[in-house]
């Protein structure tokens, strides 16, 4: 019966690992030198369209001392769409097909000190875009597909707000807080975006949750593959963000998280220390 309980334990544990191995990798910024431009590796670069408004794109300490990840800010001029695009990553947003999903880690800095008066400034965000050509000017806040962004909808001078395109509003996230982001795009009719958000510095999303802001396609069914990643900043008074461990699953819909959580990978050595004990004790 104890051996049963074991087997049960370890085909749980090896369902979850396969769904794991789904996952494809994208970028968890640990290659790259300490503070370093990521542009022009792994695929980044900025938009082609022209002019390229300045940004930061940096591979740095994890605020929390943990590795490296991306840091992504708007510099230079105050106005204007600053993007970080890859469109080479294998992510494929592709037409009439299953879902795809893409996963992130996802934090931004405080800022309550934003100009009030245009509700669509000074946001920053992601999500997937047909191509790498974006418009650079305030109109590409529209272009951004499917995808999401902190901003300040509500003009309050606090850009706390985790809004769709259209500033549809879903929730209010913490500063300075790391939050898991699955992001699956839906390209079958009706086409649409659905958040799937958690945080184990958030109580609110110490489980994962749907984020319940509808987010349909601009060009609808039929459209081009939405096959490139981007990160976009619209204001240097902005906040910043920091991104780390960016997966895809061309497959359909996953909400398990690539990045095995640590209680996880001690009960896989628990179970495999049991086992092993097991056996040594029925011989």
């Amino acid at each position: 019966m104890q051996a049963m309980k074991w087997m049960a334990v370890m085909a749980v544990l090896v369902m979850a690992g396969a769904v794991q191995a789904d996952w494809s990798s994208v970028d968890d910024f640990e290659s790259y030198t300490a503070n370093s431009r990521i542009v022009g590796q792994n695929g980044w670069t900025n938009s082609s369209d022209s002019p390229v408004r300045s940004y930061q794109a940096d591979a740095v300490a994890d605020p929390d001392g943990d590795g490296k990840v991306l840091l992504f800010k708007k510099t230079g001029l105050s106005g204007g769409m600053a993007y970080l695009v890859n469109d080479s990553s294998g992510y494929a947003g592709l037409t009439g097909s299953s879902p795809q999903t893409l996963f992130m880690r996802f934090r931004y800095t405080s800022n309550t000190n934003l100009q009030t008066g245009n509700p669509a400034e000074e946001l920053i965000g992601f999500g997937v875009t047909p191509d790498a050509n974006i418009p650079y000017d305030d109109s590409g806040l529209t272009e951004m597909k499917q995808g999401f962004a902190v901003g300040d909808p509500d003009n309050d001078g606090d850009a706390d707000s985790l809004m769709n395109p259209q500033q549809d509003v879903g929730t209010n996230l913490l500063a300075d807080t790391w939050y898991n982001l699955w992001l699956v795009t839906d390209n079958q009719a009706p086409d649409s975006a659905k958040l799937y958000i958690q945080s184990s510095d958030d109580t609110r999303f110490s489980s994962q949750a749907e984020i319940a802001v509808s987010n349909t396609w601009i060009r609808g069914e039929g459209a081009l593959a939405y096959d490139t990643l981007y990160f976009v900043a619209n204001h240097v008074d902005g906040p910043d963000a920091y991104i780390d461990d960016i997966y895809y699953d061309n497959s359909g819909e996953n909400l398990v998280n690539p990045i095995p959580e640590p209680a996880t990978l001690g009960l896989m050595a628990t179970v495999a220390g049991g086992v092993f004990l097991l056996r040594r004790f029925r011989r």
